[in-house]
This record gives structure tokens, sequence and C-alpha cells, in this order.
């Protein structure tokens, strides 16, 4: 509990500091809060607390995936000290609308009630159609905006309505309840399978699962970078962590409803996400694509219900964010740099004039790709071991064709980097930044060589 109120006050605290125009003070404050934060979730370890009437539930899930959003979190403060360094106005409500989204994030992982889902779902959200369009007199920023509020709109809308077909069924908001009344229904009425479908595919739309995605690639493009890395990493990792505990905490008797479903998800996000990664030039419209692959592989954690499925997902989970949040960072320096979109064609010769920025790409592509020794490749290895595990053979095959197409676009960038020619110079980077570049591909590289530490935790 002392984790969400860490995270709301300070982004009330960073509004403040607009009054007293102590703009140097608000990386340190948001970066403080975000520690704090991650100390009260660590805190949590082993307590499993029932708060608000059963509403809300603090176990070593909810604290686990905490500990992964907070991480990510403190990552993308420490690049937006360079990020914003040009801009003049609004930065501290930009801060404030991070924190405030990210207090929705966080009740995503704890929620044990479909009205505590719903609030942390909307408080989630609202924040980030702002942030979408936060570059004003950009066109594709403010398209980028709109498009995700319309979008997110139709995706609330449909979630609700599946919510009350729930409630209708069954009479009741609290999880436990709807659990029990679905095992011991001999026969599941169609208004429940009704329900249970828009539920799932409103939080499809908020992981950008395929065919929900159709809103990722713009709103990605268009939004700003800093924004796009914390809607691929955080956002989808709360999205996938309430699914999980959804469907495996609520919706578990309906499993065999809901898997023919998720089966649909995953195949088309493996087609749809690679075969629109290859066809872009712009890095981060193929960021986004790849994105979308990233939801089929998670999803084939959640498909397994099993053992190893919170396990392996949590571990996914940390390399993916760990991986997305490099990439964006140098692509972030690459596309300032150039004063470009950020084609693969920016990324030529990166390697002779800014070796680190290359060392850090380099990994964080073969991480996506899931090559040892990085933690992409247990990400993927534990993943399909669950789904193995459960008899999803079939589905792990095309996970491994799923795979290797993706060889294509992020050994693009890599021979971009380190065989193509370019009279790129030295890239300037601050502090924060190289400190962020830094941890993400230490733990990437670290958990790539000891899985153990994060394997077993859940």
């Amino acid at each position: 509990m002392l984790t969400l109120i860490t995270i709301a006050a300070t982004g009330i605290i960073i509004l403040y500091t607009t009054f007293f125009k102590s703009r140097k003070l608000l990386v340190p404050i948001a970066i403080t809060g975000a520690l704090t934060a991650l100390a009260f979730n660590i805190s949590d370890w082993n307590t499993n607390q029932l708060l608000f009437n059963n509403m809300m539930k603090i176990d070593n899930y909810s604290v686990a995936f905490n500990s992964v959003m907070i991480l990510s979190l403190i990552l993308i403060l420490l690049l937006s000290h360079q990020y914003f360094k040009g801009v003049d106005k609004n930065v501290s409500e930009i801060y404030s609308l991070l924190f405030f989204s990210f207090t929705g994030a966080c009740l995503l992982t704890s929620f044990n009630n479909f009205t505590m889902l719903f609030i942390g779902i909307e408080t989630m959200s609202i924040p980030l159609y702002v942030l979408a369009g936060s570059k004003k007199f950009s066109i594709r920023s403010n398209e980028a905006s709109f498009k995700y509020f319309i979008m997110g709109s139709f995706a609330t809308a449909i979630f609700l309505l599946g919510v009350a077909l729930v409630y209708g069924v069954t009479g009741s908001f609290n999880m436990s309840e709807v659990s029990e009344y679905i095992s011991a229904t001999a026969k599941i009425s169609s208004l429940m399978k009704l329900g249970i479908l828009f539920i799932v595919i409103s939080i499809g739309f908020k992981i950008a699962a395929a065919p929900f995605h159709f809103w990722a690639p713009d709103v990605y493009e268009g939004s700003p970078t800093l924004v796009t890395t914390y809607m691929a990493t955080v956002v989808k990792v709360a999205g996938i962590a309430a699914l999980l505990r959804l469907l495996t905490g609520c919706f578990i008797g309906a499993a065999a409803e809901w898997q023919h479903i998720l089966e649909a998800f995953i195949i088309l996000s493996f087609v749809i996400g690679n075969f629109g990664a290859i066809q872009q030039q712009s890095v981060k419209r193929m960021l986004a694509y790849s994105s979308i692959s990233h939801t089929g592989f998670m999803l084939l954690a959640i498909i397994a219900i099993n053992q190893f499925s919170a396990s392996s997902l949590l571990y996914y989970s940390l390399s993916y964010s760990l991986a997305t949040i490099a990439a964006f960072a140098v692509l972030i320096l690459v596309k300032n740099y150039k004063n470009s979109d950020a084609s693969y064609e920016s990324f030529n010769g990166l390697a002779k004039h800014n070796p680190f920025l290359a060392f850090v790409m380099l990994t964080a592509m073969l991480s996506m790709t899931g090559i040892p020794i990085t933690a992409g490749f247990f990400a993927k290895y534990y993943v399909f071991l669950a789904s193995v595990k459960s008899g999803y053979s079939w589905l792990v095959i095309c996970a491994i064709i799923a795979a290797l197409v993706g060889v294509a676009y992020y050994f693009r960038i890599i021979i971009n980097m380190y065989y193509k020619e370019s009279n790129s110079e030295k890239i300037i980077k601050d502090n924060y930044f190289v400190i962020s570049l830094i941890i993400a591909t230490a733990i990437t590289l670290a958990v790539g060589i000891l899985p153990q530490f994060i394997i077993g935790l859940i």
C-alpha cells in the first residue's frame, strides 16, 4: 500500500515544483520517489495482504511485477534528464502524469475485484492520452494522442460491457466469488462466455495483441520517444500481468473458453508483428511491430496455466523491458544527432565512433532475438518450456519460426552498425543517460548468465 501512496505522492510533489521553478530538482525528486517506492514494494514480500474490503491483493506476484515496472520507470527517468534538456515548458507536468499513470499500472498487478481493475486501467490510460500528445506542435504527436484516446475509449466500453455481463450472471465483482461461481456451474452460460470474450479483447488492446494492435505502430511512432518507451515496457508489462492474474485467479474454471481466444492472439501477433517489422524502414516503427510479436511470446506463458507460467512471464517481462529501454535509448540519441526519423541507415557505422552505444544496441537486439548469453535466450526458453508442458508444442514451433523471422530485422541494425560506413561523429550523452544504459545492459547480461535469480521467485 505504501508503494502506491509513494508513487502518487511523488507525482503531486513534482507538480508543486512548478511554482518554485526548480527544474534541476525534477529528476532527483522523481528518482528518489521511485527508489523509495521500490523499497516499500520489496518490504511487502511474503506479506499476502488483502486491502479495501478484499478489492486489492498484495502478494509476491504483485511485488515481483511491480519491481520490474519500477526498475523500468527508474531507467526511463534517467533517460529523461537529457531528453527534456531542450524543452522549456510543461516538463514537471509530464513527470507528474508519468507517475499518475504508473499508479494505475501498480493497481493492475494487485487487483482482486473488477472495480479495482477498471480503476487501474483508467488511471494508467488517461494520463497516457495526454502524454502521447505532449509535443503540442507536432502533427504526428497530436494524431497519436487522438487515435490512442479514441481506440482506448472503445476498449474501455468493451471492457465495461464484459464486466456487466459477468456481473449479471454471477451477481458479484469479486474475483474469488466469480471463480467459485464458475467452478460450481456445470455449464457456462453464453452470457458468461461473451463477458469473458469482451474482457480479454479489451485487455488485448492495452497490450497491443493482434488483431487489436492497429493503434500501436502509429501511436508509438507519433508519441515522444520517451513516452513510447514507457508504453512499450511499463504499460505492456502491467497489462500482461493483469491478464494472467485475471485468467488464473478468476476465469480458471473457464479456461477452455479463453484459451482458444489466446491461441488466435498468439498466432496473429507472431504473423502481423514479425512481417510488419520486416517491412519497416523506420527503426521506431520496427520496434513497435516487434513489440506486438513479443506480446505473442508473453501470451504463451499465460495460455500454459501451470506452475511455470508466472515465473516465466516475470522473467520474459524483465528481459523484454530492459532490452526495449536500451534500444529506445540509443534510438533517442541517434535520432537527435541525425535530426531524422532514425531509419536503419542512421545507424550506419555507429560502432566506429560510438562503440559503447553500438554495444548497448547489440546487446538489446541479441536479447530480443533470444541469443545466449543475454536474458532474452532464457526468457524464450522458459516460456517454451511452460507451453510444452501444457501440450502446446505446436504453438512453440510457431514461436520458434517467429523468433527466426525476427533475426532478419534485428540483425539488420547490427550489420549497419558494425559493417556499414558512415561519416557519423561521437554522440554526446550525459551521465544520467550513461547510467541508465549501463544498468539495462548489465542486468540483461547478468540475468542471461544467472537466470536462477529470477526463475522461481513466484
